[in-house]
């Protein structure tokens, strides 16, 4: 029930199930919703509810509506700010490392997903500004292979998606980096003794 309260402070509406599977992603989800809760951890706690339309003008450029929002902090910077930290170890060195391999060089953060027996592939990926949600796989549910047998996974079918959409939504505009919570500290920690 903790998990289930959680999800919806990211915005989760759709029903999810009371088992301890939940946490693996066993609730299905679109991805307009996954997109929106990983906005969440893009903006160190904050809420903003989705929204389609960002303004319309008429033909002299003269604004006939603009949609504003007030963000609501869900989470404290600091507390949200390490699952954004290691979202950015899966881009940087994790199952997600196919977006740098592919030249994607603005900070981004992000999680591979697939199912059992290949049937979906995601991506969920995010940078300051943008978060994008990739689900690969058919509507019948059957799973998906390659001409020589291997299972399409988030990393080989979803992430390149992801990385050639993001690529095209950011042309031109400089990489944003994530900002740091004041109470956050980094140590250097030793690999083999475990100690500072």
């Amino acid at each position: 029930e903790k998990v289930i309260r959680n999800a919806h402070k990211f915005g989760i509406k759709s029903p999810l199930g009371k088992n301890l599977s939940l946490s693996l992603g066993t609730s299905g989800l679109s991805p307009f919703e996954v997109a929106s809760a990983y906005s969440v951890i893009a903006n160190l706690g904050i809420y903003n509810e989705p929204y389609l339309i960002q303004h319309i003008e008429d033909f002299q450029g003269n604004r006939l509506y603009e949609h504003y929002y007030q963000g609501v902090q869900q989470f404290l910077p600091d507390s949200i700010f390490p699952l954004l930290n290691m979202m950015q170890g899966v881009v940087e060195r994790g199952t997600g490392r196919i977006v740098r391999r592919m030249g994607f060089r603005h900070p981004a953060g992000g999680k591979t997903g697939t199912t059992n027996d290949f049937k979906d592939a995601w991506f969920n990926g995010f940078t300051k500004d943008i978060s994008t949600s990739v689900w690969v796989g058919f509507d019948n549910n059957d799973s998906m292979w390659t001409k020589s047998g291997k299972g399409l996974t988030g990393a080989s079918a979803a992430a390149p998606i992801w990385v050639h959409f993001m690529q095209k939504a950011l042309e031109g505009r400089s990489p944003v980096n994530f900002s740091v919570p004041e109470k956050i500290k980094f140590e250097n920690v030793d690999v083999q003794t475990g100690y500072l």
